[in-house]
């Protein structure tokens, strides 16, 4: 006697359900990769990128070179080689607002300090 073996299938609902859930996981898994990479590109012992930036440009600035007169590509290009940032982060800082937020303050504070110890403008 031959017995008939069903195998269940998922239905539509089921198989919308995990494919949801398949995507919330992947969702998770690339916030993890991006906080990841953020936190390798700003280590707490290293000042934050759009402090740094600023103040190449301020010693840029001081010398003649300003984005009003040079390419931004190749005041990127100049800044990735001396900072080790790379130069498509860099132009996304020179092309968005200067406005420091808090998270920003304690760099700030210290990279004025230092420039002020070198008879530099401070950064506001």
């Amino acid at each position: 006697m031959q017995q008939n073996i069903t195998i269940p299938q998922a239905s539509p609902a089921m198989a919308m359900m995990q494919g949801a859930a398949y995507a919330y996981q992947l969702e998770q898994e690339n916030k993890r990769l991006r906080e990841q990479l953020y936190a390798s590109e700003n280590p707490p012992d290293r000042p934050q990128k759009k402090v740094v930036i600023t103040a190449m440009l301020c010693l840029l600035n001081k010398n003649g070179v300003s984005l009003a007169n040079t390419d931004r590509s190749k005041i990127a290009r100049l800044l990735e080689f001396l900072t080790g940032f790379s130069s498509k982060g860099i132009l996304k800082i020179l092309e968005e607002d200067k406005d420091f937020a808090e998270c920003h303050q304690q760099d700030l504070a210290t990279i004025n300090r230092l420039l002020g110890d070198v008879n530099m403008p401070r950064l506001e």
